[in-house]
């Protein structure tokens, strides 16, 4: 039980600041641009806390920590108020929006950072072997600096196994060098593993070396390392779009709060890194152009700066209705995989 409160708090904490972090940047992006704000939102539902600032903006904290909110004059209904969002210029709009997920993309650059100035990270290198009998040593040899991977440029370790984990067929084909020498490697069959619904993934048996960084090789390893982690968000989401990773494998509210609470249990920087994949996700995913998410109303704002008028209220509801029941359908549907992996 107090284990299960621990993770509960813990996850708590982890998706309050992605949300907090997401709705400052529409926050500070809205008084850039003169926007009548009414009220900036931690939470859902009932009020728990709240505090009203000289320029009438209330500041809350709600009972559900499942989203949050920045409420701004004619963001829902046409407003007369020259400073309502309805009548801020499209491109000052598209600031406004496009904020919350630049703040999270940010954020998430900003820990792992911290990671890569504080612990041993991994580069793509070759440094042992799980068992000299596998099928990676027969071709790999220690000190190997991989390149590519069937012919995918690789970076830092974090896009090794992200390749190795979207190739289902377990047949890899190295590029790597070798001695100074830039060489193609032959076929590694690799083992695959059931991971369960028939969904099989390539059992890594090597391991890449690690290194501690200066302050300056820092930054150009975490801008490689933040590039990977969105590659592979929207490589996922691709991929899951095109039904070559089942649906069954996607995790929802649940099933991200299980694995904060298994990161938690690992240590602070297992953590972390979690926390920066979840709000660089996060920070991609609110960038597709559907309905109800920023990236739709990004879509709607630019529709109507190249046609020179809007949809019309009507119209732009209908199409959040819409989104909003098919986000709602696919929430349910991820939850109640969720639940079942846990039973």
């Amino acid at each position: 039980m107090l284990s299960f409160i621990g993770t509960a708090l813990i996850a708590i904490l982890v998706f309050g600041f992605i949300i907090f972090a997401h709705e400052l940047g529409h926050y500070l992006a809205a008084r850039w641009a003169g926007i009548t704000i009414s009220e900036f939102a931690i939470g859902m539902g009932p009020i728990l806390w709240s505090w009203t600032d000289k320029l009438g903006i209330r500041y809350s904290l709600r009972l559900l920590p499942i989203g949050g909110f920045l409420a701004m004059e004619g963001e829902e209904e046409d407003s007369a108020d020259p400073n309502a969002y309805n009548n801020a210029p499209p491109m000052k709009r598209m600031v406004v929006i496009g904020a919350g997920a630049l703040v999270n993309l940010l954020c998430g650059f900003l820990i792992l950072l911290i990671l890569a100035n504080t612990t041993l990270v991994g580069l793509t290198t070759v440094a042992a072997f799980d068992d000299p009998e596998q099928p990676s040593a027969q071709i790999l040899r220690q000190g190997d600096e991989i390149l590519r991977i069937n012919d995918r440029r690789v970076y830092v370790a974090s896009d090794v196994s992200w390749q190795l984990f979207r190739t289902y067929d377990g047949v890899v084909q190295f590029t790597v060098r070798r001695d100074g020498r830039v060489m193609d490697l032959p076929l590694v069959n690799f083992k695959l593993v059931d991971q369960g619904d028939g969904f099989k993934s390539i059992h890594i048996d090597f391991i890449p070396y690690g290194k501690y960084l200066t302050l300056g090789e820092s930054f150009g390893y975490t801008a490689k390392w933040a590039l990977s982690l969105m590659r592979q968000v929207w490589g996922s989401a691709a991929e899951i779009f095109t039904g070559r990773i089942p649906m069954t494998q996607i995790s929802g509210p649940v099933g991200v709060a299980s694995a904060i609470g298994a990161a938690s249990r690992v240590g602070m920087n297992s953590l972390l890194m979690m926390t920066a994949f979840i709000s660089i996700n996060i920070g991609l995913m609110n960038l597709l152009p559907l309905p109800m998410l920023d990236g739709g109303k990004l879509i709607l704002i630019f529709l109507e700066g190249l046609l020179g008028f809007k949809l019309g209220e009507r119209v732009e509801n209908a199409i959040n209705l819409a989104g909003f029941a098919f986000l709602m359908l696919v929430m349910a549907y991820v939850t109640l995989n969720d639940l079942m992996r846990l039973l």
